[in-house]
């Protein structure tokens, strides 16, 4: 069962864990200048998001969307990873039992040299055709291409709006989660959604020992 929720002034040892995860969310981001979608000063308080963050929109204007998340990228594009990024990649670097799940679609875990780590609403930094099942990695300041060799135009490889999580993520996920036997939630006030409560559920039904004190970073 479990057995407490540690303080995180608490000194832990990650040798003594047999599976360490750190679930990241938008006050992860937030820390290091990266725009936030809701709350105060949240891009969705200036644009709507059915215009720009949903397959529909995608498939009514697509140079529109795109134009959108290549303004997204540039934004974050000048943001760099703060010390708690660099934190998390040391540990994973050092242990073989560390890994990271994150909400986060802007890629700064990978920026601060972490490797193991599950993006539960994709990237900013791929596209993917829908018809031929491909994935581009695009780290150019404007986007190197827009249309796949089919003839479509490729999307951002995204949760949005209406669209499902990816099943064949969701599975690593839970596996990680279920042999995890410590626990770190880094969340903003405002980026505490289903997937967080989900994680939390399995770690109370899985018998997992021991749980970082959820920790929050605010945007205010």
């Amino acid at each position: 069962m479990v057995r407490k929720i540690i303080n995180p002034d608490e000194i832990l040892e990650p040798q003594s864990f047999n599976q360490i995860v750190f679930f990241t969310g938008a006050g992860m981001s937030a820390e290091s200048g990266v725009p936030t979608y809701r709350g105060k000063g949240g891009i969705w308080k200036h644009y709507n998001w059915r215009e720009y963050a949903c397959q529909e929109a995608f498939e009514k204007d697509p140079v529109r969307v795109l134009d959108f998340h290549e303004i997204r990228r540039s934004a974050i594009r000048k943001c760099k990873p703060h010390s708690g990024y660099n934190v998390i990649s040391k540990m994973e670097n050092s242990f073989h039992n560390v890994s990271v799940i994150t909400q986060n679609i802007d890629g700064l875990h990978f920026q601060a040299g972490s490797n193991n780590v599950i993006e539960l609403h994709g990237s900013l930094w791929r596209l993917r055709c829908d018809d031929c099942q491909r994935i581009f990695e695009d780290f150019g300041k404007s986007y190197l291409k827009r249309m796949c060799k089919c003839g479509r135009y490729l999307r951002p490889d995204i949760v949005w709006f209406g669209d499902n999580l990816s099943f064949d993520i969701v599975q690593v996920a839970e596996e990680i989660v279920k042999s995890c036997d410590l626990y770190s939630l880094f969340y903003s006030h405002i980026g505490f959604f289903i997937w967080d409560i989900l994680m939390v559920y399995w770690i109370f039904i899985s018998w997992f020992t021991n749980i970082v004190e959820l920790f929050t970073l605010r945007e205010d």
